[in-house]
């Protein structure tokens, strides 16, 4: 499919056929559809300005009917805006003054490098963004840890132990994450932050702010019963 572009002038709008939407539809239609260079169909030559079509394939191209269509093609050569010559299976249309609507070759031709250099541009940074991505991935898998009772909760060893010093429950802080995401399917950008604040919203209290540490009672009663 050829790219380029199509230039309207703003005097267009004085144009008779400009307020009849089925016109004025066709004509955008053609001028977008004409060969912008010499080419050939079926043994013919089709100039630059010309298309092969038909009334029914016209139709479908522009959801207009076939007699809207054959209508604005009546209105298009009333104001000499078109000319067609009809064969066995096709009808070739020409676009009178369809140099008037095109864009200078050389501009066109700075417009189609610049978007092919946008376009290498994009790739490359879109190469670049994937690889960094897949390497901070592997970084986050070789330094964070599974945990949980679904092995789905990331921490590292830092953070465990930070919760393990903060919480008396911090298992159980962990496991409550780790069901909630293997229940809901959901996913959080920080493990160790959504822990911390879910903590605080149910109110956990920190060992700092216990009148007596639980595990440390439990540890002090089990050497005493191995030393009886």
């Amino acid at each position: 499919m050829a790219i380029g572009f199509i230039r309207l002038n703003r005097s267009i709008t004085w144009w008779e056929w400009y307020t009849d939407i089925n016109t004025f539809k066709l004509f955008i239609h053609m001028l977008l559809k004409a060969n912008f260079t010499d080419n050939q169909f079926c043994g013919i030559e089709v100039k630059r300005g010309q298309l092969v079509s038909s009334i029914n394939h016209l139709s479908t191209e522009t959801g207009l009917s076939p007699q809207e269509v054959r209508t604005a093609i009546k209105h298009l050569k009333d104001s000499g805006e078109l000319t067609s010559s009809s064969h066995a299976k096709y009808t070739l249309f020409t676009v009178i003054n369809y140099d008037n609507y095109q864009e200078a070759n050389k501009q066109l031709t700075s417009n189609q490098q610049t978007t092919n250099k946008r376009s290498t541009s994009n790739q490359q940074q879109y190469n670049k963004d994937n690889k960094e991505n897949k390497e901070n991935k592997e970084n986050k898998e070789s330094v964070y840890a599974p945990r949980g009772c679904c092995n789905n909760v990331y921490l590292s060893d830092e953070e465990y132990e930070a919760l393990k010093k903060e919480y008396c429950e911090y298992q159980r802080l962990i496991d409550n994450l780790s069901l909630k995401m293997a229940s809901s399917g959901k996913s959080y950008p920080s493990h160790y932050a959504t822990i911390l604040k879910w903590a605080k919203e149910d109110g956990v209290k920190p060992r700092r702010n216990r009148s007596f540490d639980p595990e440390e009672f439990f540890n002090i009663a089990l050497k005493a019963s191995m030393s009886g």
